[in-house]
């Protein structure tokens, strides 16, 4: 037996009782290890989920084509967004399947109907099991997707602040469950015009009741302050917050003091006088980006009043959704379509991806621990760049991928002088991925 001071741990067996005792980690030694995650696996994950996609969205008049078809346009679709490319780059990469233009032909047969009811029941399906049974907070966010074509040659084109060389964008909302660091988004929504939103968020809400979500705050975005919003949610009898979009003399009136202060505001809206409650939250820059002094931030607030604190650390979980939205964009294939039908399609596909990438977090890079949550997320096992790299090497291995580049003829013959060739011969350049 070892000694109190000085002992040897190995005649105390592998582990010692104390350190079973005080350790973090759960670990059963009777349990098989998990299964490791391949590209194959996270290939047919995506696949089965989108097939669906484009199954259902063609347009009932359409031309049918074959389901190899489907699948290779499919998985185009997906190289393209893994790789942020187009879908004629990821053609002319691929050894197998059929050529670009009929590719084409399959994303000009689809239906904007169909396509987004498909995408509500998709997105149903993915998140489903992890819902929890307990209250969450929900958020709604509004996205907008520059477009730098002709305004007047397409379609479902809002105007806002220029941003990236232009102020005409396509305009999305999507709505997701915020729960510690999680974010499982589970609607998403084209927004055609600016009058929309209304409709939009009452879908939304829809969508979360069909799921069985029991909502105890929605947190919705900027763009959403509007009298026909607020008035509706007070009639539904949500709790709900949401930034005010402030004027310069409202800005300068309530940025007096420094202490924290509830009031009532009346807005003027095409419904009439709306009444709603304002909560205006002082806090200390300390630094800051480089400031110092007092931030003012002005929420409107439908239901119990919130302490300061409380109120601004509540809307701060939804922060989380707009980097849930920067991470999608990364696997956002690119266009310079005009048909908005086919970028819904883009950004669905994209919001699959960012969806599963937590999941497969969830499956694969957790562990039990003797924490509040139950369980430790381990995030370097599985980031996000990491399951594009397992996506898009599935991928290359299903259509092949050209790894030589060959000229049809002899070169220039500058390219000739400078490279020392001889007259009449051919060279060939070999890259390895």
């Amino acid at each position: 037996m070892p000694t109190r001071r000085g002992g040897s741990l190995a005649a105390a067996g592998p582990l010692s009782s104390r350190r079973q005792k005080n350790s973090s980690v759960h670990r059963d030694p009777n349990r098989p290890p998990r299964t490791p995650l391949r590209a194959t696996e996270v290939r047919k994950r995506l696949e089965s989920l989108a097939l669906a996609l484009v199954l259902a969205a063609q347009a009932p008049r359409s031309p049918k084509f074959p389901r190899r078809t489907l699948l290779a346009a499919l998985r185009n679709l997906l190289k393209a967004a893994a790789s942020t490319g187009t879908l004629t780059s990821s053609r002319s990469t691929s050894t197998r399947g059929p050529s670009r233009r009929q590719l084409s032909r399959v994303t000009e047969t689809l239906d904007q109907g169909r396509l987004q009811r498909k995408i509500t029941w998709t997105l149903r399906a993915q998140v489903r099991p992890w819902i929890p049974s307990t209250p969450v907070d929900v958020a709604i966010d509004f996205h907008l997707v520059p477009y730098a074509g002709d305004p007047h040659r397409t379609e479902q084109i809002l105007a806002s602040k220029a941003k990236q060389g232009t102020n005409r964008f396509h305009g999305y909302s999507t709505v997701a469950i915020v729960q510690g660091d999680r974010r499982l988004t589970f609607g998403l929504r084209a927004v055609r015009s600016p009058g929309h939103l209304l409709s939009v968020v009452r879908r939304h809400l829809k969508d979360a009741q069909q799921l069985g979500l029991k909502v105890r705050w929605l947190l919705l975005d900027r763009e959403f302050y509007c009298g026909e919003v607020i008035e509706f949610l007070r009639a539904s009898g949500l709790h709900a917050v949401m930034p005010v979009r402030a004027g310069s003399k409202m800005r300068a009136r309530w940025e007096k003091g420094r202490r924290s202060f509830a009031l009532l505001h009346t807005m003027q809206s095409k419904a009439g006088a709306v009444s709603f409650r304002v909560q205006v939250v002082k806090r200390y820059k300390k630094g800051r980006r480089g400031e110092h002094g007092v931030e003012s931030l002005f929420y409107v607030v439908i239901g119990p009043r919130l302490p300061p604190a409380k109120l601004r650390a509540l809307y701060r979980g939804r922060l989380g959704i707009e980097a849930t939205f920067r991470i999608a964009e990364s696997a956002r294939a690119r266009t310079t379509s005009r048909r908005p039908v086919y970028r819904l399609l883009l950004m669905a596909l994209a919001i699959l991806v960012e969806n599963e990438w937590i999941i497969l977090q969830l499956m694969h890079a957790t562990e039990r621990c003797r924490d509040r949550k139950g369980y430790r997320l381990r995030e370097e096992l599985l980031r996000f760049e990491h399951l594009l790299t397992l996506l898009l090497t599935g991928l290359r291995f299903a259509l092949g991928e050209i790894l030589e580049v060959r000229s049809a003829g002899p070169p220039p013959k500058f390219v000739q002088r400078m490279l020392g060739g001889t007259r009449g011969t051919s060279r060939r350049i070999t890259t390895n991925y």
